[in-house]
């Protein structure tokens, strides 16, 4: 099966260090997140609410913002104003669009940010050498929300299927990532696709999964996208 290390195998993947800096306090207050996979950047946004904003107060400590229209004296309110009531205020602004003209103007936002507020910008593939990727490396942390190596997806597939409750032999999950394409160069199989694929054969498998689950669930699932591909 071919796997995947990662292109910077001596660096921890953004899945992984993000949950070391929330564990250990260190996240900064800007924050960058992009790449492939989106399941990943909505489950840090959702680990980063829940660890500093109170649900109480979620109204109006945790605000959500369209990148696409918005301008940044709009996502510049937002950061100035103090949380109600929770630690830091979280600010999360999705799809923004620094070819748009805004980018320039955002980074020099960004020089001056409040210590109250975690600025969360989600992007498309930014481009590093303009000044926002700089601004945002600069005074926060970029993360690229790439593949999953092997060693990581193995254990993201296996901790849903206990989660489920459900027994199976562990090489089974290399059986799974191989059928599924994860790793193939003109994939667009995602993580998405894969929980997906995961939550059918949990719930089209007995008490515990077998080879036969995963076959025809994946089967089905690549003969159901050719057919959409078709149309």
């Amino acid at each position: 099966m071919a796997g995947y290390s990662g292109s910077k195998k001596t660096e921890p993947h953004s899945y992984k260090k993000i949950q070391a800096e929330i564990k250990a306090d260190t996240l900064k207050n800007i924050l960058l997140f992009y790449g492939r996979e989106k399941y990943l950047i909505r489950w840090a946004c959702g680990q980063i609410k829940k660890r500093y904003v109170v649900p109480a107060a979620e109204m109006f400590d945790f605000i959500k913002i369209d990148g696409i229209s918005a301008d940044v004296g709009m996502i510049a309110d937002a950061c100035e104003t103090l949380p109600m009531m929770s630690e830091k205020k979280v600010v999360l602004v999705e799809d923004f669009d620094e070819s748009s003209g805004r980018g320039g103007e955002l980074a020099e936002y960004l020089k001056n940010f409040p210590d109250t507020t975690v600025l969360i910008l989600v992007c498309g593939a930014p481009d590093k050498r303009k000044r926002l990727y700089k601004a945002a490396v600069k005074y926060g942390s970029a993360y690229d929300y790439d593949k999953l190596d092997t060693p990581l997806l193995r254990s993201f597939i296996s901790k849903r299927f206990r989660s489920a409750k459900k027994e199976f032999d562990p090489d089974l999950t290399s059986l799974f990532i191989e059928l599924s394409g994860y790793y193939d160069r003109d994939s667009d199989y995602t993580l998405d696709n894969l929980v997906n694929d995961i939550e059918k054969t949990v719930a089209h498998s007995g008490s515990r999964i077998t080879e036969a689950d995963i076959e025809n669930t994946i089967a089905g699932s690549l003969l159901h996208n050719n057919e959409l591909l078709r149309q």
